[in-house]
């Protein structure tokens, strides 16, 4: 990690750990609502493509994915590398999640548990041209919530437990590669 550094100062391990977190759960929501906007925000047009063929297959059935109740469990670094003019960062991240797939057509559970959490265990590739800059995230010294200015706690709340506003990182320039 410590060549990223040289690369961008600005990079901090834990921070971006949080940020690849909320990349995920954002992912997984957009997946269970079918909001492609979302994936197309935060995934390589490659990946993309694989989740919007998915998801049309799954409309064509009937059948949602619902995902819910996130609780990060653990989230590493792997391994960053420079490949092919790209800056990658592997990471491991571990979730509990409910997670259950139903029929459109009567509502009925298909697979899962809408109530039995489940570990679950992502390998996930970040991956930036290096040509576009890093990003600061704003988590790296957020104190104070940007809409009450109450007191917040960024790494284990991702939003404000007075206002209820929700608190997100800014685009580092990353996008899931698979």
């Amino acid at each position: 990690m410590e060549d990223f550094k040289q690369i961008s100062p600005h990079f901090h391990k834990e921070t971006f750990c949080k940020w690849a977190y909320d990349v995920l759960v954002n992912l997984e929501k957009a997946w269970s609502f079918k909001d492609f906007d979302i994936l197309r925000r935060y995934e390589t047009s490659d990946l993309y493509e694989i989740h919007e063929h998915q998801l049309y297959n799954m409309k064509k059935r009937d059948i949602q994915n619902i995902m819910n109740n996130f609780e990060l469990l653990d989230s590493q670094i792997i391994s960053y590398t420079q490949e092919n003019d790209l800056d990658k960062i592997e990471m491991k991240i571990q979730l509990s999640l409910i997670d259950y797939f139903i029929s459109l057509k009567d509502s009925k559970k298909i697979l899962g548990s809408q109530s039995q959490s489940r570990i679950v265990e992502y390998q996930i590739t970040f991956v930036k041209e290096q040509d576009v800059p890093f990003q600061q995230l704003i988590y790296s010294d957020l104190k104070e919530c940007p809409y009450c200015g109450a007191p917040i706690d960024i790494y284990n709340h991702d939003y404000c437990e007075y206002c209820k506003q929700e608190l997100k990182a800014e685009d580092t320039g990353f996008l899931v590669d698979k």
